[in-house]
């Protein structure tokens, strides 16, 4: 597995103006992001605060806090290409949140922003020209807003302003009932763009909220026209290890096997890694093809005929498809034979309230058991993989990202259960459903972990290809390709962990610790091409190629495993560079041919000794033989003998250079040592000084530090928490008194309007509704008044804490 580590360049601080600017002053009219000072708002680790629209148009962010960014990715579809007048997309959309939001976001730090517009939902501009956007979610810990927005198109396309058209908050009835209620996750609505079989309307979404006094877990659905419905509330076991016990995440899951079932089916993830499912889950209005209903029905209706009446799966699967026939209508009627679409209607029609409200889900499980991981470390999200085989894929992600687990469950084990189940049955079932699941892979992508593990991990599915999936954290993101779910659905007789390939590459690393990423979203698009865009919280974008990056960890992967020789041969051929020094010859490479040539000239002069030859002996042949003789003893001794002296003489002139510089370096060593050694001894004293200091300021700072414990201020977690609750209550009673004066100001206007008519209105009303009204308005007065009392002793309460 790939190792990689944070680079720890220094960056550079940002600085912040106190009001917005949109543009500079300088020329061009160049666009610039509005600063504010973040120091007032909590700073969120999340890298959920990115996200695309269900139409793939745009991409948006939260930028500071303060401000919703909308930044086109493809062209307009409005555009007229030969008219440069015709109004274009903005170079971006920049919609500043009401004051509401940014106050609450002051409190707690957003925990993730999503598109809830419905699938192909196209929403009409505005008689005045303006454009609506897809509408976003963006909740935290506490709260839930549903943002619209809208913009007017410019001829120019710079960048423009947006307005927010509204702010709703909807599931505010229900966290306004207690304040122990935390929000763990809110996700949108199951889209066929996302491979689900169901297609839901737009604002459908459902939020898993838990109630920390009693430890229990609801999840509520908003329904496209408004209402909400709770259909399951369940609780985990009391042990002594909660950090694994705690329900961390959730997901719609996904297969194209049963399509129907699986869509209708929600998996939980413990912080343990375990896996619960409850089904089923159905939204008001979702709809589906008949093919893929009918698919649904003719498996439940054959499964149980083929099952005894006394057996638990038999009353399992009748009560399953009496529930599709309630919920989606009976395909095979007259009326909706013609019909290509089933609608679910779980809220709106009255003659199927009763009946659907009447099968109250069942959380079951768990389904699937990590206790064969042997991981320490707690999972803490959760995402679909791979839905495009028979398997319900899914993917896990560890605390720091580093730790990824892969698993694949059979849609059979997610089939719908409610609570009104014999104990007997439950027994029976459960022990058939952990059979169906298997774990194909466990990824880890460092053996370094660290000591501290960032919780705030989100994984992403790639739209563009089934294997690939991302991995973020604030400092970096890891892509993760594997074949696991698509071998394990070829096995379906032997379910059973197969041999896959998997691998592992950074696709993007922060710059230092101090900046942190704040989302991530793929760009498939056939023009953009197959992109992976990043967002820091210091508003920098980039845009990473995911086919380039795959490519080179495959040519790396490549190249490691390619033979030792190859790699050897690449390397010889990096070694061509040689000092001029190395490059002469040695001095018996050069002397060795002369010498050998004198050698044999000698042995050739042998055969000429003989005895004196006296002078009147002397001949014409013997003058010619010794002139022969002595010509061969210049050619063979004499010659090579003085080439011989003048290579040794250059040899040794290089020598004496070569000691000379060496002499003259070894000076400048000497004299380098002794300033060194100089300036050392200076450290040395100044080191003794500083730390003789240092010990002095620690013993006064200790003592300081001892006398200004008992003054020091300490709020400890509880208190915290208080005073967080009283400034979430204090923000809440100040939006209803701003509602409450609206209202005020429009029966003002409407009693005004009624008194101008000039005559009195003749309303006769019953008696009993008269005593009602005046209860009522009675009873309202009082409350009002017990409100205000009680908000203002909160506000004493809290001024007194802030003077002690």
């Amino acid at each position: 597995m790939p190792r990689f580590a944070a680079d720890l360049d220094d960056e550079d601080e940002y600085n912040y103006s106190p009001e917005p600017s949109f543009y500079n002053s300088g020329p061009g009219n160049d666009y610039r992001t509005p600063r504010y000072d973040l120091k007032k708002m909590v700073q969120s680790t999340s890298v959920r605060l990115v996200c695309r629209s269900n139409d793939q148009k745009f991409l948006f962010s939260l930028r500071e806090g303060s401000f919703i960014e909308a930044l086109p990715l493809v062209l307009d579809e409005f555009e007229d290409r030969t008219d440069s007048s015709a109004s274009k997309l903005p170079a971006s959309i920049l919609v500043e949140l009401t004051d509401t939001v940014k106050n609450t976001l002051r409190i707690d730090p957003p925990l993730e922003l999503l598109c809830v517009e419905g699938e192909g939902s196209s929403r009409a501009d505005q008689t005045d020209g303006r454009r609506s956007l897809p509408r976003l979610c963006l909740y935290t810990s506490r709260d839930v807003f549903l943002l619209e927005m809208h913009y007017e198109p410019q001829p120019s396309g710079q960048p423009v302003r947006g307005t927010m058209t509204s702010v709703t908050q909807p599931f505010e009835k229900y966290l306004a009932a207690s304040l122990s209620h935390n929000i763990i996750r809110v996700r949108p609505a199951p889209q066929k763009s996302s491979g689900f079989a169901v297609m839901c309307p737009g604002c459908s979404m459902c939020a898993l909220i838990e109630n920390t006094d009693v430890q229990e877990y609801s999840l509520l659905l908003r329904h496209s026209d408004g209402g909400i419905t709770r259909p399951l509330v369940f609780s985990m076991e009391d042990l002594d290890d909660r950090t694994m016990e705690f329900i961390v995440d959730f997901t719609f899951a996904r297969s194209s096997g049963l399509s129907l079932l699986s869509s209708m089916t929600v998996i939980f993830l413990k912080g343990s890694g375990d896996l619960y499912s409850a089904s089923p889950i159905v939204f008001d209005g979702c709809v589906v093809p008949i093919s893929t209903l009918k698919e649904a029905v003719d498996f439940v209706e054959a499964t149980t005929a083929g099952l005894d009446s006394s057996q638990p799966k038999w009353r399992q699967y009748t009560v399953v498809n009496r529930y599709l026939l309630e919920a989606f209508g009976d395909y095979r009627d007259q009326s909706l034979s013609n019909n290509q679409f089933a609608t679910a209607n779980i809220t709106s029609m009255s003659s199927r309230e009763a009946s659907t409200v009447a099968f109250p889900v069942k959380c079951q499980g768990p389904i699937l058991l990590a206790g064969s991981l042997e991981s320490t470390t707690p999972a803490v999200t959760l995402e679909c993989f791979g839905g495009g085989e028979n398997l319900v894929g899914l993917a896990i992600a560890r605390a720091g990202g580093y730790e990824v687990d892969f698993a694949a469950v059979s849609p059979t084990a997610l089939i719908s259960r409610f609570t009104y189940e014999p104990r007997s049955d439950t027994f029976a079932l459960d022990d058939d459903i952990w059979k169906l699941g298997a774990w194909l892979e466990q990824v880890d992508v460092t053996e370094d972990h660290g000591s501290a593990l960032e919780k705030s991990v989100a994984l992403l599915n790639d739209p563009l290809v089934d294997s690939l999936i991302h991995v973020a954290t604030p400092s970096f993101v890891v892509t993760l390709s594997t074949n696991a779910i698509q071998r394990a659905a070829r096995k379906p007789t032997k379910f059973a962990p197969p041999e896959s390939s998997t691998s592992a590459w950074v696709s993007f690393q922060t710059k230092s610790d101090a900046t942190k990423l704040q989302g991530i979203a793929v760009c498939a698009e056939s023009l953009e091409g197959h992109n992976l865009i990043t967002v820091e919280q210091n508003g920098n974008r980039s845009d990473v190629s995911i086919t380039e990056l795959q490519l080179a960890h495959e040519v790396q992967k490549a190249f490691v495993a390619g033979s030792q020789s190859e790699a050897l041969a690449i390397t010889a051929g990096t070694e061509g560079n040689i000092s001029p020094f190395e490059s002469t010859r040695p001095l018996y490479e050069v002397t060795r041919p002369l010498i050998d040539k004198i050698i044999a000239g000698l042995a050739a002069m042998g055969k000429y000794v003989g005895p004196e030859t006296n002078y009147q002996d002397i001949q014409a042949d013997y003058l010619a033989v010794v002139q022969q003789v002595r010509e061969r003893c210049d050619k063979d001794l004499i010659v090579p003998l003085i080439e011989l002296r003048s290579i040794v003489s250059s040899h040794k002139e290089i020598l004496r250079k070569t000691v000379e510089g060496q002499q003259k370096q070894m000076e400048v060593l000497i004299t380098t040592r002794n300033s060194q050694a100089q300036i050392n001894s200076q450290l040395a004293a100044k080191i003794d000084a500083v730390e003789a200091n240092a010990a002095t300021l620690l013993e006064r700072a200790t003592r300081s530090l001892e006398m200004c414990k008992d003054l020091t201020p300490t709020v400890s977690d509880a208190e915290l928490q208080f005073f967080n609750d009283i400034k979430r209550l204090k923000l809440k009673s100040d939006s209803m008194a701003d509602d409450l004066r609206l209202t005020k100001e429009k029966v003002s206007t409407q009693c005004q309007s009624l008194d101008s008519l000039g005559r009195p209105l003749n309303i006769q009303l019953e008696p009993e509704k008269v005593r009602q009204a005046n209860v009522l308005l009675r009873d309202s007065d009082r409350i009002l008044q017990d409100v205000k009392e009680s908000v203002a002793r909160s506000e004493a309460m809290l001024d007194l804490m802030k003077e002690e």
